[in-house]
């Protein structure tokens, strides 16, 4: 009896002495967004500032959060992968399907926002609008469809809805529907990015460069982060088939900025767009050779062997 009551007492003091980190690893992470320039800045000074518990998910899911956030989305997977092992957590089933939309592995994120869907918690329209998205960018658009009609008949319309309508509308070509949905989202959420740069690819479907390049200019004030927003930018400079927008400098400026951090074949494209732009086809030729036979996605090297062919004729591709 005497060592059962040591026991309890023991495990009484030990949960007194605990102190709850979670609000603090949320709080630290979000103040190192702010004031870090680099992700090893953000890091370090992350890790400097919280208290590093192995078992902690809400450690890794704010580091994570980082990590995404400058656009370290492999890295981010990993960590938010680590938090799910110390506790399920629908939000961060959320997070790293983003972070796999991110590096184009959309069925690992369908599986992850399925997983949402299946748990009937309050993420589960959060989930029907992910998981909309990814099976977009797998061609099932039906599919995709059928999942947001779900939410707009629950729910009704949101910002989120209309984003994700509009993203369906554009894969599907209907850019009119694609506008107007993006538009109604745009009334109700005037700061929101994601809006701006949506916006900025139907303008340059629709062949309007200069208000494309507002769009994702936009974009880059609201989140100065955002490599896709640079990225945009990037590829108009470089293939606009309007002379006065074509500036092949600030694209290579833009692409090789976002390619040092991503690794992305996109942003190597691009950053060979941008040397093509300026007339220097052997050092666009030497980038696309550089991954042309390691990249493991074959509609992506298809793409560069396309773009080799034509700088090695001298030529760029525009964007229309």
């Amino acid at each position: 009896m005497y060592f059962r009551y040591v026991l309890v007492c023991c495990a009484l003091l030990f949960v007194a002495c605990v102190q709850d980190y979670s609000p603090l690893y949320f709080e630290n992470s979000q103040k190192v967004m702010q004031s870090s320039a680099t992700l090893d800045e953000a890091l370090k000074a992350y890790d400097a500032s919280v208290k590093h518990n192995p078992h902690s998910p809400d450690y890794y899911n704010a580091r994570g959060d980082i990590e995404y956030k400058f656009g370290d989305y492999g890295y981010a997977v990993n960590d938010y992968t680590q938090s799910l092992r110390n506790e399920t957590n629908s939000e961060v089933n959320i997070k790293r399907g983003k972070a796999y939309m991110k590096l184009r592995f959309f069925e690992d994120a369908a599986v992850d926002f399925t997983s949402v869907i299946d748990r009937h918690n309050q993420y589960l329209y959060q989930g029907y609008v992910e998981r909309a998205k990814a099976y977009i960018e797998m061609g099932m658009n039906k599919e995709a469809l059928r999942d947001l009609e779900k939410v707009r008949k629950k729910q009704g319309d949101s910002p989120e809805i209309n984003i994700a309508m509009g993203e369906a509308y554009l894969k599907l070509g209907d850019l009119d529907k694609a506008k107007n949905y993006v538009q109604l989202a745009i009334m109700k959420q005037q700061d929101n990015p994601e809006l701006y740069m949506l916006r900025g690819k139907l303008y340059y479907k629709t062949k309007d460069p200069n208000q494309a390049i507002a769009d994702f200019k936009k974009v880059l004030e609201l989140d100065k982060f955002s490599n896709s927003a640079k990225l945009e930018l990037a590829r108009i400079y470089a293939t606009c088939p309007v002379d006065i927008y074509r500036d092949g400098k600030k694209a290579v400026e833009m692409a090789q900025e976002v390619y040092s951090v991503t690794d992305d074949i996109d942003a190597l494209i691009v950053l060979s767009e941008g040397y093509a732009a300026q007339g220097n086809f052997d050092k666009a030729i030497e980038l696309l050779d550089s991954k042309i036979e390691e990249t493991k996605d074959y509609v992506k090297q298809d793409d560069m062997r396309v773009y080799k062919r034509a700088y090695q004729e001298s030529r760029i591709i525009t964007g229309w």
